[in-house]
């Protein structure tokens, strides 16, 4: 990138979080298009979009495919010392909360898992994998 494109992009940043952290644009929001946000800041489209990558390293926007640019909803607030369940830890926060299964499938149970579940050997297991997902709509 060139030097004379810096100071432009850490402007752009500046500006964009500073809406974001006022509350100007609202999380959850879509922010305007490419070309307008360019043409607002008097940049390149090229310069536009290392300011929207960098924020978006910093979790404040995300990109959806054909879609564009959108504010990120506040983040759960999670601590992996507290034992919770996860879809009640979503629903506290007043997100939908969701479970995708990715693969399941039948297999042999190992010795640990016989012993520890106290099952006959030779015993099959159902292995599931799973994982869980935070709406940002409203309950």
């Amino acid at each position: 990138m060139r030097d004379e494109a810096l100071p432009t992009v850490t402007a752009i940043c500046r500006a964009l979080s500073e809406q974001i952290g006022h509350g100007l644009l609202p999380a959850g929001g879509k922010l305007p298009a490419e070309r307008k946000l360019s043409e607002l800041f008097a940049t390149t489209r090229i310069t536009l979009r290392e300011a929207l990558i960098q924020l978006e390293s910093q979790g404040l926007i995300y990109r959806e495919e054909r879609r564009g640019w959108f504010v990120s909803p506040e983040r759960l607030a999670y601590n992996p010392l507290v034992r919770s369940h996860f879809h009640a830890m979503v629903s506290e926060q007043g997100r939908v909360p969701a479970t995708e299964v990715l693969s399941a499938r039948q297999m042999p149970a190992s010795a640990a898992v016989c012993e520890l579940l106290e099952l006959p050997a030779l015993s099959s297991v159902y292995q599931i994998r799973q994982i869980g997902r935070a709406s940002c709509r409203e309950i």
